[in-house]
């Protein structure tokens, strides 16, 4: 419990929470498998702190339209099919990072994630307007190992610019995922 108030100090609850979880289930695979800690788990009973309430924020079509059009016109060529593909797709920023022009199908519209935060694969339909940005982006950097070359950093330097300059604030690269399920779910689709 000392370390536990020390570390709040540091980091957020979530985190704490995220490393306490981690020691406890240590601490069962321990005793379950490898015998050498007692069946008394000292995590069990520790007072754990507050989750922080999940985040919801979207984008407004106004906010969307401006954040769009920012993008479009920055010198970092490389956000606007990244940020037009995150908003239309839910893809991770991972994800994206990680595609390969062979993963890419634009004849049938879709796209393969091989390496997802789950461990397994998945197939992502593209909507016509996405297809046709990808299409003139693979076509003008025909070359590269991967769709997107930049990288972490310069992804989130160009996504910051882009909000300062469209006038949003709170908002994370992350939230465009919410963005892609909330319009999916408003469109009729089910939540599988």
């Amino acid at each position: 419990s000392a370390y536990r108030d020390t570390r709040l100090k540091d980091v957020k609850a979530d985190t704490v929470r995220r490393e306490f979880n981690l020691l406890r289930h240590v601490w069962v695979v321990a005793h379950r498998e490898w015998g050498v800690v007692s069946k008394d788990n000292p995590f069990e009973d520790l007072r754990m702190p507050k989750a922080a309430p999940n985040r919801e924020r979207t984008l407004t079509s106004e906010e969307w339209e401006r954040l769009r059009k920012v993008a479009q016109s920055q010198s970092q060529r490389f956000l606007y099919p990244m940020l037009l593909l995150a908003y239309e797709s839910g893809l991770r920023r991972s994800e994206l990072l990680n595609l390969r022009p062979t993963d890419i199908d634009l004849s049938r519209g879709d796209l393969k994630v091989r390496d997802s935060k789950s461990g397994f694969g998945r197939l992502v339909f593209l909507s016509p307007s996405t297809c046709e940005v990808l299409k003139h982006w693979i076509l003008e950097n025909d070359k590269m190992d991967k769709v997107f070359s930049c990288s972490i950093y310069g992804l989130r330097y160009a996504f910051e610019r882009a909000l300062v300059s469209a006038g949003i604030e709170d908002f994370r690269w992350h939230d465009l995922r919410h963005c892609a399920t909330s319009r999916l779910a408003e469109a009729g689709l089910s939540p599988l």
